[in-house]
């Protein structure tokens, strides 16, 4: 576990685990999001899905039923195509705050 110092402030950084799945797909989803604002002007034919193929995962996961849950599932447990992936996150850990 690395720490980091930001002032008063201690932040841990930590491999994401399968809890944090809402959070992240919460922030996948605002990723693409920003990719589609910021591009719109300059790639005016690219729509949101299409941004979610380039950036999320592949069609099939989007497709399927819990399709990135199990997709994310896959890559927290280092599944198959996924053993050399580490996502880690930073955790505030200020003023005993988790999170």
């Amino acid at each position: 576990q690395a720490w980091l110092r930001e002032g008063p402030r201690r932040f841990a950084v930590e491999p994401v685990g399968a809890g944090d799945a809402d959070a992240f797909l919460r922030l996948q989803d605002l990723f693409v999001q920003e990719h589609f604002e910021l591009a719109k002007t300059l790639y005016a034919g690219v729509g949101l899905r299409d941004w979610q193929l380039c950036l999320c995962c592949p069609k099939q996961v989007l497709d399927a039923p819990g399709g990135r849950q199990s997709h994310l599932a896959d890559m927290v447990h280092q599944k198959e195509h996924f053993e050399n992936l580490r996502i880690l996150k930073a955790v505030d850990h200020s003023q005993g705050q988790d999170g």
